[in-house]
């Protein structure tokens, strides 16, 4: 975290995937971590700077900014009514989860499908009422 921070000046590093759930962190897994705030032209130096890290274990960067363009082809790949959205929340707080979605520049049934309409059809939950 603290190279990223320093050399590529991200302002936020998260860990994530099975090295923050219990049981999950095998002697094959790898270490994930997600930046946030990396300039576009420093974003390759900086995933091979934290694959150059040798710590006896494998390390991949995801570079936040750079990832909404494949998250929104596999969205549109399977197509928006099979994805349920979900914040791995305490871990990533919702809010920046839901800002993405709204990012991704999916029509707004697309995103309201997405957010909470197919949750409500999958589990089979009431709508809240609105205020009117």
């Amino acid at each position: 975290a603290e190279l990223l921070r320093t050399k590529y000046n991200a302002t936020r590093v998260v860990v994530f995937g099975s090295l923050v759930h219990d049981g999950r962190f095998t002697r094959w897994s790898d270490v994930d971590i997600a930046a946030w705030g990396l300039a576009a032209k420093d974003s390759l130096y900086a995933l091979g700077a934290v694959m150059d890290l040798d710590v006896g274990i494998d390390v991949n960067l995801v570079d936040v900014n750079t990832s909404t363009p494949e998250l929104l082809a596999v969205i549109e790949g399977i197509g928006p009514e099979r994805v349920l959205f979900g914040s791995d929340f305490p871990w990533y707080e919702p809010a920046d989860g839901v800002a993405l979605i709204q990012r991704l520049g999916l029509s707004t049934a697309a995103t309201a499908a997405v957010l909470g309409d197919n949750a409500t059809r999958v589990f089979g939950l009431a709508r809240p009422a609105l205020p009117v």
